[in-house]
């Protein structure tokens, strides 16, 4: 090629119309001419060099992001010193950084060089640095924020460029992915663990025969036995409308503030045994005395419709209450006698209760018509109420470990009632009661005795208020809690069907694998109260819990996966950990403008609790 040809072809540009060129197409300066006057501060000249090279790099996705061109003043924060002055552009062309100030600028800043790395690392916000005055800004400040989320992109791609992993083996791979099956089966049978559809889900396992009843909807077993069950079920819904006092609604009642720290109240399940501990509480209590209508007069059944007079009637102390409810539904400012009977035992006293008494009369069940088998599927373990179990495990839960909660049994009292009456007497009252007072208790106890005056155990004094228990003769129903010892035969699928009750609901929770050893936990438990050393006893759960099996397995997922792909881990970690630092970024934004233009919060009104309003 001829030299001069070739410079013959070359525009020379006219002096005329030279234009100076914007400084978008000067060539950008190096790096490390971006110097501080003080070189101790190596955070933030590292981070002048980052947001050159990332302009450089990808400029021009910064400029469509922003759009602004700031002068930005550093200083220290210790004396004020100047350490320098940079013209940013992000404004035109792909931007630019160069030492230097530009009269055209956006906006100005003026801030601390720990100041500027913190926004960066988004470990400070513009708002708190504009209130601690360390930042200062002459122009738009929406332009600080945007330049603030620049910084923020600029550190988190530079974080983000990590060398890429080597491509893995095939045995790696394999390997990988035996992992990840074996993860999922692990998955799948932790579900099935957990909610075990063909036992959990129908809370049984038992005998075939009565869960096939206990899983019955209404409809089918209306059919059963010419609707038994419904006809107990609507009559003892209707029955328990009128004998609680209603809870809810505008003629709701409270009267939780009544109660005192030396109350003290009998739980226990309907057919447990209440009756009869209550009547030996107040015979403790009144050192014998029988001068009562009704027992329900001086031992006030909670919520009920004659609550408020059994409460005015008691005079002696403590007051005494009883209640077949959970513990939740209970003030908790007071004692408790929990009470726990064999379920074996109180599905017979519920049945002779329910089934062969004037209930079922009033119900409309016709004699015989409802066996003990279809009671106790229909019924009592029906699988949508269990509550026996459930009470059982509920008040484990709350009281177990509670000293002023004395935990007895129906048939430690049946087997020994002086000893186990004078447990009671101390936990009741303030003194021990005498030996004359155990022993006319223990004789006012017997059966005999309360089948002798039973007529002040059958609740006259609350049915008699309802005309739901008044027969069409005008007579009223008596519904007498003591009955003479008739022993029922029990079929052993009945037996099993129990026991899988209490496996499945009971156990999981307090690790008793039968009611004997519960028993035997609360005698234990009777004597380390009695000696102050309950705290250092509490027998606890023996078999872990499906929570804690779940967290420990979950736990072994989680460690394995990080160590067959810590790469594909950490990127997982740092994502979540950049939305919810965003998403928190985002609410304390909203929450700042909204304070900023709502004169009540930037007037810093509060309410009486101290959150502002």
């Amino acid at each position: 090629m001829n030299p001069k040809k070739h410079s013959a072809t070359v525009p020379r540009p006219c002096p005329s119309l030279f234009v100076q060129p914007h400084p978008s197409h000067v060539q950008l300066r190096r790096p490390e001419s971006l110097t501080l006057t003080d070189a101790s501060m190596s955070e933030c000249q590292a981070l002048l060099g980052e947001v050159h090279a990332a302009l450089e790099k990808n400029g021009e996705s910064y400029v469509r992001q922003c759009g602004f061109v700031y002068q930005i003043h550093i200083k220290n924060a210790s004396n004020e010193l100047a350490l320098g002055d940079f013209t940013l552009d992000l404004k035109h062309g792909s931007g630019f950084l160069r030492p230097g100030m530009d009269s055209q600028a956006d906006v100005f800043l003026s801030i601390v060089d720990e100041d500027m790395v913190a926004m960066a690392k988004g470990n400070l916000s513009t708002f708190n640095a504009l209130r601690d005055g360390r930042l200062i800004i002459k122009g738009d400040q929406l332009a600080s924020h945007v330049l603030s989320e620049i910084m923020e992109r600029i550190q988190r791609e530079k974080r983000n460029t990590l060398p890429r992993p080597e491509p893995q083996s095939d045995e790696v791979t394999l390997l990988w992915r035996l992992g990840a099956v074996c993860g999922c089966c692990l998955l799948v049978l932790l579900a099935l663990v957990m909610v075990n559809p063909w036992e959990v889900k129908r809370s049984s396992g038992g005998p075939r025969e009565l869960e096939k009843v206990a899983h019955m909807s209404d409809s089918s077993i209306q059919r059963l036995n010419d609707g038994a069950v419904m006809k107990i079920d609507n009559f003892t819904s209707v029955a328990f409308s009128k004998l609680f006092l209603p809870m809810k609604g505008p003629k709701a009642v409270h009267p939780l503030p009544l109660t005192r720290p030396s109350d003290v109240f009998l739980v226990g399940v309907p057919g447990s045994g209440t009756t009869w501990l209550s009547h030996i509480m107040h015979g403790l209590r009144s050192d014998g005395s029988m001068s009562f209508e009704d027992i329900l007069q001086v031992v006030a059944w909670w919520e009920t419709l004659g609550f408020a007079n059994s409460l005015a009637a008691q005079s002696l102390s403590p007051r005494l209450f009883f209640s077949h409810r959970f513990f939740g539904a209970l003030p908790s400012n007071v004692r408790y006698v929990v009470l726990m009977r064999e379920p074996l035992q109180v599905l017979q006293s519920q049945y002779a209760y329910f089934c062969n008494s004037s209930w079922a009369e009033l119900a409309g069940l016709k004699p015989g018509e409802m066996n003990l088998n279809l009671f106790t599927s229909g019924i009592f373990a029906r699988v949508n109420r269990n509550e026996v179990w459930r009470y059982i495990v509920d008040w484990y839960q709350c009281c177990w470990t509670k000293p002023e909660a004395l935990w007895i049994t129906y048939e430690d009292f049946a087997a020994d009632p002086a000893t186990q009456i004078r447990k009671l007497g101390r936990f009741l009252l303030a003194n021990e009661p005498g030996q004359e007072t155990i022993r006319r208790v223990v004789q006012q106890s017997s059966r005999d005795f309360m089948l002798e005056h039973e007529a002040k155990f059958d609740k006259h004094f609350l049915l008699d208020q309802i005309d739901l228990f008044k027969r069409k003769d005008g007579s009223r129903a008596r519904l007498p809690r003591i009955r003479a010892d008739a022993s029922m035969e029990i079929h052993p699928l009945t037996v099993e069907f129990l026991e899988v009750r209490w496996t499945r609901i009971v156990t999981p929770v307090t690790g008793f694998r039968t009611y004997e050893e519960m028993r035997y936990a609360i005698q234990q438990r009777q004597l380390h109260a009695a000696s102050g050393s309950l705290e250092s006893w509490l027998p606890r759960s023996h078999g872990m819990s499906h929570f804690l099996f779940a967290t420990v397995l979950l736990t072994g997922l989680l460690l394995a996966f990080i160590g067959l792909q810590p790469t594909l881990a950490r990127s997982l970690a740092t994502r979540l950990w950049i939305q919810g630092r965003s998403q928190y970024r985002r609410s304390m934004s909203h929450f700042l403008d909204s304070k900023k233009t709502d004169p009540e919060l930037k007037a810093g009104k509060t309410s009486a609790g101290g959150f502002i309003v």
